[in-house]
């Protein structure tokens, strides 16, 4: 992650003669030690071994999504030096490793940043027919933003001759966003100085700044597109995201935003620091997102790193994990245009045995059993009888009316009255419509919860350390009966090759 001066993200992937630092499990943790392979994630991307920090250079080339990542293969904690780690995948599930990408160099660490491919050879790289992937991060020794490119498919790389391409401008500027802009015929990128700064270029080479984008406290891993309002591709939004996932809406010109909105939350559980004696809060850092995807698919497909800066969880020999990969749609809303998250729809590739129920009501002091396994897909439509959701707020009884899906011991809980989902430290606003139901679909790996409200109108992405031995997952409700107009809970298969 970053707040690099203090979180140095550093990825691990791959590398088999590793100084791995090991944490004894604490005596009060009613969890497991996070061992490498009994409780590593199996659907979610890790690196497999050592600290995972910021996803990188994400980019579709030739059927692969490439995937880089922040990367310390000597050490489970963050630190330096910092690599780009690399993984392909044909199906964003199952995944393969490959060798680092790119390496430390000259005292200076690879930091942040990201990826295109230079379909045009504007660049003037491109050797043979096929066109260079060509890589932006921020190099650490002086704070400039620099180039590597690769001219056999992200095989190997080569640093560019005529680095830096940008020169150090305030403090610790870092995490080089690029893309294409088709209006304006030229590339855009946005770096983190104090704000979020725009600079042009035509050639990946020589750039120049453009614009300032005052925008209220972001920070660090910007990420910048477009996508179509309601899925009308003659109505579009520019959208751009900081490294908690929060965002702006409006318009860009090819040189300069103009934010149409206050700023609103990707995911309700942002890692965020409190104060300045290091206490965080959250996990979900670092958004960024595909790049170069066909325009026949045309998603906007984002993963986002689960960190863990204050060890709440017990690692042994590897540290932290990825989210499962969400397509990213603007929709409009009673409270104006938002940006929903969703699972993509390749985790069906996993899908094993289901269990449905269909029109059950369900009364307070009863459980229902869903599930014994580890791994899963929980996808729910739930009303409240009618009787219930017309009451006014002046009739509220005494009695909390809520209900919950308990997973190996860990409380996912919607509060009717506030209309609120909660797990864990985490909260968001989830509304039930004007016939009494809310949609709720709930991930459920090793050691991570991704739950999704109303279609993914709001998220809640956390790690999560369960009780020993609970496997079990259950739904129940107090103060009131709730209609499961549709409950289906899918087992899940591995996606996550084992340790190599």
């Amino acid at each position: 992650m970053k707040t690099k001066q203090i979180l140095c993200a550093a990825l691990g992937i791959l590398v088999l003669t590793c100084s791995c630092k090991y944490r004894q499990k604490d005596k009060n943790s009613p969890g497991n030690i996070i061992d490498s392979e009994l409780e590593r994630p199996i659907f979610h991307y890790t690196a497999d071994s050592n600290y995972l920090g910021d996803p990188n250079g994400l980019v579709y080339y030739k059927g692969e999504y490439h995937l880089f990542h922040q990367y310390n293969p000597y050490d489970i904690r963050l630190g330096v030096p910092q690599h780009w780690a690399h993984a392909v995948s044909r199906d964003l599930v199952h995944w393969k490793r490959l060798p680092i990408a790119i390496y430390p160099h000259e005292g200076g660490n690879i930091w942040s940043g990201s990826a295109v491919v230079d379909n045009n050879n504007t660049s003037g790289l491109q050797k043979g027919n096929d066109p260079p992937i060509v890589a932006f991060y921020t190099w650490s020794k002086d704070f400039t933003q620099c180039m590597a490119y690769s001219i056999d498919g992200g095989k190997t790389w080569k640093q560019f001759e005529g680095n830096p391409v940008v020169e150090h401008i305030y403090e610790s500027n870092r995490d080089p966003k690029v893309f294409w802009h088709e209006p304006s015929g030229k590339w855009i990128m946005i770096l983190y100085v104090r704000n979020f700064e725009v600079f042009v270029s035509e050639n990946l080479k020589e750039w120049r700044h453009a614009s300032s984008m005052e925008l209220e406290d972001f920070h660090e891993c910007p990420d910048f597109f477009t996508l179509p309002v309601d899925g009308d591709p003659a109505k579009t939004k520019w959208v751009v995201v900081d490294g908690s996932g929060r965002y702006y809406i409006g318009e860009f010109n090819g040189t300069a935003f103009t934010p149409e909105s206050g700023w609103f939350y990707t995911d309700w559980n942002p890692l965020r620091r409190l104060d300045a004696s290091g206490k965080y809060r959250g996990e979900f850092y670092a958004t960024q997102t595909w790049s170069n995807i066909p325009p026949e698919d045309g998603r906007r497909i984002q993963i986002t790193a689960l960190l863990d800066p204050r060890f709440k969880l017990p690692w042994t020999t590897f540290h932290d994990q990825m989210t499962f990969p969400c397509e990213l749609t603007l929709h409009t809303t009673s409270e104006g245009i938002r940006l929903f998250r969703w699972p993509v729809k390749e985790i069906e590739t996993l899908y094993g045995e289901e269990r449905i129920w269909t029109e059950q009501r369900l009364e307070p002091g009863k459980q229902l059993m869903l599930s014994d396994r580890d791994l899963l897909d929980i996808r729910a439509t739930l009303e409240l009888p009618t009787t219930t959701h017309a009451i006014s707020s002046s009739e509220l009884p005494k009695a909390p009316l809520s209900f919950r899906f308990n997973i190996r011991g860990i409380d996912v809980h919607y509060d009717v009255w506030q209309q609120e989902i909660n797990c864990l430290a985490a909260t968001a606003p989830l509304r039930y419509n004007e016939n009494g139901q809310v949609e709720i679909r709930i991930l459920v790996d090793k050691i991570s919860l991704e739950i999704f409200g109303n279609q993914g109108a709001i998220s809640i992405s956390t790690l999560v350390n369960p009780a020993t031995g609970n496997h079990t997952t259950y739904f129940d409700c107090t103060g009131g009966d709730v209609i499961l107009k549709k409950l289906v809970v899918t087992e899940l298969k591995s996606g996550i090759p084992k340790k190599q």
